[in-house]
This record gives structure tokens, sequence and C-alpha cells, in this order.
């Protein structure tokens, strides 16, 4: 199903976010600071929470240090979030910077995520691009279109 395309409003935007999840990999990394952990919210596990917050939300940020090709970046596209992601493991497989999300260098992940945030909020239109290339690239995608081949053969 298609979501709600990100905001067309001009003018002053009210910001919010959300931060979801928990760390995965914690092996030598620094604890979760005080500040994020204060308002950090659980994991989410159904699919019915998932799409609420992938409908919820026009960007989905990933500042992951490691990946393989995370879930999250395609239910986030398949959705029409825009993602914004550190260029790690697979995720230039299916996100690429400009056209359908936004890549960040992972040694700069945390201050380029600050300036893609700033340009989406401040270019819509670019914003809308991005979510309806990002749901494009993706429609049509699931469980049952990624099996299908393998459940063939077997």
């Amino acid at each position: 199903r298609r979501r709600r395309p990100p905001s067309a409003t001009r003018g002053p935007y009210t910001t919010l976010f959300r931060s979801v999840g928990k760390t995965v990999v914690d092996e030598g990394q620094a604890p979760v600071a005080s500040d994020i952990a204060a308002v950090l919210e659980p994991p989410l596990l159904t699919p019915a929470e998932l799409a609420r917050a992938y409908d919820w939300a026009d960007v989905m940020v990933l500042l992951s240090h490691y990946e393989g090709l995370p879930l999250t970046v395609l239910e986030a596209m398949r959705a029409g979030a825009v993602v914004v992601a550190a260029d790690v493991g697979a995720v230039r497989e299916v996100l690429r910077h400009r056209e359908n999300g936004l890549l960040l260098a992972p040694a700069k992940a945390a201050s380029e995520c600050v300036e893609a945030l700033a340009l989406l909020a401040a270019d819509r239109g670019m914003l809308r691009q991005l979510s309806a290339r990002a749901y494009e690239d993706r429609r049509g995608y699931d469980w049952v279109e990624a099996t299908r081949e393998l459940d063939a053969k077997l």
C-alpha cells in the first residue's frame, strides 16, 4: 500500500523525532548517551507496529557501523520513507545517493546526518522526489515475492 506522501506544506516546520530500537552489537561500543536513552523507544517487533512507524515517518535514519543489508532500509523504502544511512555493508546495493535516499560517509555519519536532515527539511521537493523513487524501487517486494523463486524450486 502507498503511504501518504511527505508533507508538501511550505513555511515553518515542526520537527518531531523518534528514536526506536536498541543496540544490536554493543561489544566495544560506548553506552547510549543518557539523553538518548531517556527517549529511546523499545524495538518494534510486529508488522503492524513497523507499518505505523514508517507511515508516521518522512525519514528513517540508520547510523550503523556494521550492516549486511538491513531489512529496516528495505521496509522504510517500501513505505516511501526516505532513508538516510551510513554507507556500510550492502546498503549501497539498494540505496542510491540522491536518487532514492541519502548515503553518509561512515567516518562522518553523525555530522553528515545533521546536514542531510537540514537539507530535507529545507527542500521538501527533494524529500518528495526521494520518497517517490524509494517507494517505486521497492514496490511489490515483500516476503512472498522475495521467496517466489526459492519456493518454486522447493
